[in-house]
């Protein structure tokens, strides 16, 4: 019965086919062709003729698959095997058409699946370059329109003057922080955003975030309250930048839909092992809140669950903030009741620091070289940026400066005259800013040698960090560029470098 059902199973895949050694047809079963005795099997097609030279090399039997045969009205895929009988063969023909055909199908759905996702990594990787190079070429614009304004609110102007600036001030921030977020989901999608561990204070992020909502706490007269567990240690090591992206975003968010009440930010240590600890953080408001089939949104781009148009933003902080969070291996939740409130809940780990101890910087007696000015030698070769940072530097009353606008006027420069901090703008014609700092860092001379210098780019990546830290740059600002934090990091290197000489 088994062999009944075997040969059933198998006689319409399989033919055997029995001819001599001048391909006479001795016998067959016709399960797949339908053939005649001592008919030649050579003339059927033109394979078949192949059979006797094969033999010569292999003797006594040999395969070849995938086989394309069409004799009658019959055609298809076959595998063939030859043996060889004494003074003939046996050809054994087997029907694998159907496999063939679905192993192409499965093949080409494979191929056009690749070709598929190399397209989208393409426009992917295209549309991330071109939001770089979109939001580098925004901010060399947007550092000399607040720059600009920032100088003229310094000016004898006339209080409506001053109120019009405040706004132009505010709308160019606002502007800079939509670009900072695009910059952001770019990096994090294209994978090149990376989380720092450094060292950091807790009670100072704090204090930072008290006096950066101060205004705006009055302004809506919605009150700010930052409450911290007192066993949570005061220094802490990771990514101080992007946990105060986070929290700022968040407080952003909280204070743009409350608008009465109060908001609340609790830091609770969570648990703590060794020097490993767990710190959860909580942001409630008392705001609009939000309807229950809009929560799983919230975290997702563009997105906006509010209708009212008096209310703004792209709806990418919170996008940006849960993938940050993800990426410091943290989660987010959010509870939220419409017109009563919305409290977000993220929990992040960090390292504790093993250094305590609130390491201030001592304030340098003033003696007779403190008080000189400090010649800083800035090359830029637009002549608005220009204007614009000459003016910066000549409010302070400390710095005598020269411009040029190339690296070559640069080393003329520093042959000509002593400095003591270079400004160093990386795009600019003839040598760039990158190989002109490689050069300064190869000259024999070590006053011109050990120069410190500052690189002003409006790329902002970590990457562009990194190579202008990694060709000798030692400091690095992007643009648009806040004038304390300028005028602070070019004093700390003078100082250093004065220090080390």
């Amino acid at each position: 019965m088994i062999y009944q059902i075997k040969e059933s199973f198998f006689a319409d895949k399989i033919q055997f086919i029995q001819i001599d050694k001048s391909g006479r047809i001795k016998g067959t079963d016709n399960y797949l062709f339908e053939l005649k005795e001592g008919d030649s099997i050579f003339e059927l097609h033109p394979f078949f003729e192949s059979i006797p030279y094969y033999m010569e090399d292999v003797k006594k039997e040999f395969s070849i698959p995938c086989v394309h045969l069409e004799i009658g009205k019959t055609s298809g895929i076959f595998d063939v095997k030859v043996f060889c009988e004494g003074e003939g063969f046996i050809v054994a023909i087997f029907d694998f058409t159907d496999h063939y055909k679905e192993s192409n199908t499965l093949s080409q759905e494979k191929n056009e699946s690749i070709i598929q996702t190399q397209l989208l990594q393409e426009k992917e990787e295209f549309k991330n370059r071109f939001l770089a190079n979109t939001s580098h070429e925004l901010r060399t614009p947007l550092t000399t329109i607040m720059g600009f304004t920032t100088i003229l609110q310094r000016s004898n102007i006339s209080t409506e003057q001053l109120h019009y600036l405040d706004i132009i001030k505010s709308s160019g921030e606002h502007l800079r922080n939509l670009i900072d977020d695009i910059l952001d989901i770019s990096k994090i999608e294209m994978g090149r955003l990376q989380i720092r561990h450094d060292r950091f204070d807790v009670k100072n992020l704090c204090q930072h975030l008290e006096s950066q909502y101060s205004l705006k706490s009055k302004e809506k007269d919605v009150k700010l309250h930052i409450k911290i567990d007192s066993s949570l240690p005061q220094f802490l090591v990771g990514d101080k930048l992007r946990l105060n992206q986070i929290l700022t975003n968040l407080l952003d968010n909280a204070f743009k839909f409350t608008n009465k009440g109060n908001i609340q930010l609790n830091i609770l240590k969570l648990e703590r092992k060794s020097s490993d600890i767990k710190v959860q953080f909580e942001i409630k408001d008392t705001g609009l809140g939000i309807d229950k089939d809009k929560i799983d949104s919230i975290f997702e781009s563009f997105i906006q669950v509010h209708d009212n148009p008096l209310i703004g933003g792209t709806g990418l902080g919170l996008s940006i903030v849960k993938k940050l969070i993800g990426l410091m291996g943290g989660r987010i939740s959010v509870e939220s009741t419409r017109d009563v409130g919305t409290t977000f809940v993220f929990s992040l780990g960090f390292k504790v620091s093993s250094n305590q101890t609130d390491d201030k910087i001592e304030t340098i007696k003033t003696n007779a070289r403190t008080s000189d000015k400090h010649n800083i030698l800035v090359a830029e070769d637009v002549e608005v940026n220009q204007l614009l940072i000459m003016k910066i530097l000549a409010s302070t009353g400390k710095y005598f400066v020269d411009i040029v606008s190339d690296g070559d006027q640069v080393i003329e420069r520093l042959h000509q005259q002593d400095y003591d901090l270079i400004l160093m703008d990386l795009k600019m014609p003839k040598m760039d800013g990158y190989d002109t700092t490689r050069f300064i860092r190869q000259s024999e001379i070590d006053i011109i040698k050990n120069i410190p210098i500052i690189a002003l780019t409006a790329n902002v990546s970590p990457l562009e960090r990194e190579v202008c830290l990694g060709i000798g740059m030692n400091e690095y600002v992007g643009k648009p560029y806040k004038e304390d934090e300028l005028i602070s990091k070019m004093d700390n290197l003078i100082r250093k470098n004065k220090a080390n000489q």
